[in-house]
């Protein structure tokens, strides 16, 4: 699948949002089972670039996604950002 749409795991998490040949590609938003919530770029599967997580208590949280994979070499861990 290409283009906009939604998908709904096995685990009943899910994604609303941009997908290119099958995955979370561009802008979207997961949910988690636990009702975590992040909106913001993902490539190929994987969180990039700066993104909102809220927690299931309701916490938002700025993360940057591909600073941390080039300064930790992670794939996805995060880095928090704090203002």
């Amino acid at each position: 699948m290409s283009g906009v749409g939604m998908r709904i795991f096995r685990d009943k998490s899910s994604y609303s949002g941009q997908f290119m040949n099958g995955e979370m590609h561009g802008e979207g938003t997961y949910i988690s089972a636990a009702g975590e919530q992040y909106e913001g770029s993902y490539v190929r599967n994987l969180r990039e670039g700066t993104g909102v997580l809220v927690t299931a208590t309701g916490e938002a949280r700025i993360f940057d996604f591909g600073i941390a994979r080039r300064m930790a070499h992670t794939t996805g861990a995060g880095a928090e950002i704090t203002y």
